[in-house]
């Protein structure tokens, strides 16, 4: 496919798609496609994939509103009810939890500081 075809929402499609089957092996090569392409010297990369991600969102509910017999307000209520439960759980996932994750951030950008100051000392 040529640059001119390319479209966020394909790539946002492959991760979703990986993402809701739960295949960890698929969504490794779709992210290592992502790198080899050099998608992530793309500066609009991300917020693309976020937008292309809300575009399919939207579908999804559309078309669950539709098969359910439910305006998409409705149904859009229902998830937030059913969210704000779930909430709890993902308060505990370090890759959700802010807080987690910039605790996680820290320890890492501690070990490559202690290194980095390993191999200063080693060079005096």
């Amino acid at each position: 496919m040529s640059d001119n075809q390319d479209l966020y929402t394909d790539y946002a499609l492959q991760m979703f798609s990986t993402y809701v089957s739960q295949d960890l092996n698929s969504m490794h090569l779709v992210l290592e496609s992502f790198k080899n392409d050099k998608k992530n010297t793309d500066a609009l990369f991300l917020p693309g994939i976020i937008y292309g991600l809300l575009y399919h969102m939207a579908n999804v509910f559309d078309v669950a509103a539709s098969a359910l017999d439910l305006d998409v307000e409705s149904l859009l209520r229902q998830y937030a009810f059913d969210y704000a439960i779930e909430r709890e759980n993902l308060l505990e996932n370090p890759l959700l939890n802010v807080h987690k994750a910039r605790e996680m951030l820290d320890k890492i950008l501690e070990e490559i500081k202690s290194i980095e100051d390993s191999w200063n000392s080693e060079e005096l």
